[in-house]
Order: structure tokens, then C-alpha cells, then sequence
């Protein structure tokens, strides 16, 4: 068995398959030991800090927190599905929290502050944002830096004027080999049922550096808290049409697998939350071509 293969990823959850998500929430939402209910102490501590920082009163933030614990919680012992119960969560959201123009400023001072992160790390003038989402930080590298900037995904949420690229993950990315100098992956590879496939083809197609953004699992707590707010962040607040397979590899596996494909890490920061809305512990990854 090669590297490669050893890593083990999850079962694919696409769309109404959600078994995975729903075992790790209602475990978490149970509080059945004191591990789960610290989980569920420090869940919805970072719930609570994050709509402090988005300027929500103490009322409406408490009452937010309230209504989905009471869901999920009444979900878990009811043995609901949980497709209902993020469906009534995501319906919530909509009524009382979607001020659209709130969300659009939100998207673009995290792109700017996702640009800012990397800004030193983009080497060359022919950038490819794989996974690009809605292209705001490729925008921001062709406007702060004057770069030629492509972007790809699976789904075209694309905001900007930006070239977009559709591909289906099941073949190759209709590119040339090492036709860019750098490609970035912010927070793309665990969104993906392939992970291995996507950053092999990134590597196929850089001819210079990969510039990868990774939610960070030094620990359980990390890896339990980043999955429930990669789920409600992604599939409640954003779209019912988002992956979350929860594919999160340590550092050092996501080290062997660039290793594999021609790849040597340079730089490893740790960041833990770097987003004041979005409570996730995060790590960068630089890696330079042999």
C-alpha cells in the first residue's frame, strides 16, 4: 500500500446524504459525557463570539443560540433525519438572519483579508484559484497585484468578471500542464469527496507553487468544532447545495500527499480562528515544486 492510499478519507455526504454530519452533531449535542459537553460548551461559546463580532445584540444572539440548540437538541432525541432538522435551521436563518447586503460586505472583508494572508506567497504572473467559490480573492489578486487570475470550480458561484472554469471532479481540469505559476486551494480540498484527486490535479497544473489554506485538526476538539461549523456556516447559513464531507487531514498527511505529487512544503503557520465571523482554527500550507 502507497502513502497515497493509507490516507483514509470519509464516505462521501452529498447533498441529502448526511449521515456522517449527523453522527458527529447529535453526538456532540447529546452532551452523553463530559467530552461532548465540552465540545458543546466551546461550540457554543464560538457561536455566541462570532455574532458579538458581526455587532448582533446580546438578546438576539442568545435567542439565536437558543432556537438551534433547541432544534438540533429536540432532532438528536426525537431521532429525527437530519436533513429536516437543517432544513428548519436554514429556514430560521433565512427569516431572521440573511440581511443580503451584510453577507456581500461579509464576502468581500474576508476576501480581502484572505488576499492579505497570501499576497506574499503568489509567485509569478499566471494565478489559478481552484475551488474559487465566489472569486472575490482572485479579484483581489488581479486588481492588488495585477495578475492574470483564473478561476475554477465545480459550481459556478462566481461574483466577479473573473474567467470561470467548470469542470466535473470525476476528470481532468480542462487545462494545460503547468500552465500557472501558482495555485491556491482556500478551503477547498476537505469540501471535496476526492481531495487526493483535486490536489493532484493542482500539482499537474502549477508549475511554480501551491498556496493552500486547510482547516487545522491538531486535536479532536479542533477536528469536532471545525466540523460543525464547516456544516452550519456552509449548509445552513450558505447553500444546501454544498459539500461537506468533512475530509480534514492533518498537516503532515496533507505534507506527504504534496510529497507524493512533486511538491516540498516550504512554510506551515498555524492561524487557529482567523476569521472574526467564521470561528474555525485554519492552517497555511506553502509548497515549492522539486
Amino acid at each position: 500500500m502507497t502513502q497515497e492510499t493509507s490516507l483514509r478519507f470519509h464516505e462521501n455526504i452529498f447533498q441529502n446524504n448526511l449521515n456522517r454530519i449527523e453522527s458527529v452533531v447529535y453526538s456532540i449535542f447529546s452532551k452523553k459525557n463530559e467530552e461532548y459537553k465540552q465540545y458543546w460548551n466551546k461550540i457554543r461559546s464560538l457561536l455566541l463570539s462570532s455574532m458579538k463580532n458581526a455587532n448582533v445584540n446580546s438578546f438576539q444572539r442568545y435567542a439565536f443560540w437558543f432556537y438551534i440548540n433547541k432544534i438540533i437538541t429536540k432532532g438528536q432525541k426525537n431521532g429525527i433525519h437530519f436533513i429536516k432538522v437543517e432544513e428548519k435551521l436554514r429556514k430560521f436563518v433565512r427569516k431572521y438572519a440573511n440581511d443580503k447586503e451584510d453577507l456581500k460586505r461579509n464576502d468581500y472583508n474576508r476576501a480581502k483579508r484572505g488576499f492579505n494572508k497570501i499576497k506574499d506567497y503568489l509567485i509569478g504572473d499566471k494565478i489559478l484559484d481552484l475551488g474559487a467559490g465566489n472569486g472575490l480573492i482572485g479579484l483581489e489578486i488581479k486588481n492588488k497585484l495585477d495578475k492574470e487570475v483564473i478561476l475554477v470550480d465545480v459550481v459556478d458561484y462566481n461574483h466577479t468578471e473573473l474567467p470561470m472554469i467548470l469542470y466535473n471532479p470525476n476528470n481532468p481540469i480542462p487545462l494545460s500542464d503547468e500552465e500557472f505559476d501558482t495555485t491556491i486551494l482556500f478551503t477547498v480540498l476537505h469540501h471535496s469527496n476526492t481531495p487526493k484527486n483535486i490536489l493532484k490535479e493542482a500539482a499537474r497544473l502549477t508549475k511554480k507553487r501551491i498556496v493552500i489554506k486547510e482547516a487545522s485538526i491538531r486535536e479532536k476538539s479542533l477536528r469536532m468544532t471545525n466540523s460543525f461549523f464547516d456544516w452550519f456556516y456552509n449548509r445552513v447559513i450558505g447553500d444546501k447545495d454544498i459539500n461537506v464531507p468533512l475530509n480534514f487531514l492533518k498537516v503532515e498527511e496533507w505534507e506527504k500527499l504534496l510529497n507524493i505529487y512533486g511538491f516540498k512544503v516550504i512554510k506551515k503557520e498555524f492561524v487557529g480562528i482567523d476569521e472574526p465571523l467564521v470561528p474555525e482554527y485554519h492552517m497555511f500550507i506553502i509548497a515549492d515544486k522539486f
